[in-house]
């Protein structure tokens, strides 16, 4: 259950879970039991961390402290009831260790607004991790994108901007441009939405002006490409906007906005384009057109997992 709620199972986790429910009764009435379990911590965990929210922003050493010790207390009770099934409840409540080191954050399906020093604006995307940098003077005038998108406006800056994610760096001069950073594993797409932009990278350096975009990885830069505005900022204002993508990115993004899993089983269908616009707090709208249009069974199970099969 931990493994199929965690955002990295794959088909093959899914398909070994079936099989193994399949070969006994015994099997079949442990992962039953293992679901109730998990689903039982999820709400408890939940109702936790609603009564005792996070705050925004805490000192260093308060954030390496009191989040780990709820942590802890959960994973203990969790423990004590029923083994190591359901040890660690994290990945169904959207906590992070990762999100200790940052200064702004967001959990699973959350978007958030941020000011830095009344000149630069962040919209920061679903689970997204940003840490503000430069000492002095100069802080605020930098931010390491930890992983997930950002959306930046530097419309009322009087001095230049920076964004380090992965291998590089983007950087906008002075009151100059609006641009999104994405940055999940060890990918980076940079998209500049209007003004001007430099990407600096070991591999190179090159500008991107406005509807221009460009990917890196930690060896190579690639070329500037024409972006599709509309599709790329859509999360901006609630939504995925999908244009002939193959079923299987739909599916990856999907799981970054919406808690638990969907794990696509039937791979005859993987790479078949999807095309449409849907709410992100309506997900559900998107598998039951996949249901539709792939002719693929959708199967719930605890823990908003959801198979295709």
């Amino acid at each position: 259950m931990r493994l199929l709620t965690s955002g990295a199972a794959t088909a093959d986790d899914a398909d070994a879970m079936r099989q193994w429910c399949a070969r006994s009764d015994q099997h079949a009435a442990a992962f039953a039991r293992a679901q109730r379990v998990w689903q039982a911590i999820g709400v408890a965990g939940a109702s936790v961390s609603n009564r005792d929210p996070l705050p925004a922003r805490r000192p260093a050493r308060e954030a390496a402290t009191r989040p780990m010790r709820r942590r802890l207390l959960v994973g203990g009770l969790a423990a004590a009831g029923a083994g190591a099934v359901a040890v660690v409840a994290q990945p169904m409540l959207g906590l992070s260790l990762g999100a200790l080191g940052a200064d702004y954050s967001t959990g699973t399906g959350e978007q958030r607004h941020v000011v830095l020093d009344s000149q630069v604006e962040l919209d920061l995307n679903t689970r997204t991790r940003v840490a503000v940098r430069g000492e002095g003077a100069a802080r605020g005038r930098s931010i390491e994108l930890l992983d997930g998108e950002a959306a930046v406006d530097t419309a009322r800056s009087t001095g230049a901007f920076a964004v380090l994610a992965g291998a590089g760096r983007t950087e906008a001069r002075a009151g100059q441009a609006r641009f999104e950073v994405r940055h999940l594993a060890d990918r980076t797409c940079v998209t500049c939405l209007s003004g001007e932009v430099s990407v600096r990278h070991s591999a190179g350096t090159l500008v991107l002006r406005e509807r221009e975009q460009v990917e890196y990885d930690r060896v190579a830069l690639g070329a500037t490409s024409a972006v599709d505005i509309e599709a790329a900022s859509a999360w901006r204002d609630g939504v995925l906007l999908f244009r002939q993508t193959a079923l299987v990115d739909v599916i990856d993004e999907i799981n970054r906005y919406r808690p638990g899993k969907v794990v696509l089983l039937k791979q005859s269908v993987a790479q078949l384009p999807l095309s449409g616009r849907f709410r992100i707090d309506d997900l559900d709208q998107v598998l039951r057109q996949i249901s539709l249009a792939f002719r693929v069974d959708a199967r719930s199970l605890p823990g908003n997992i959801v198979l295709l099969s």
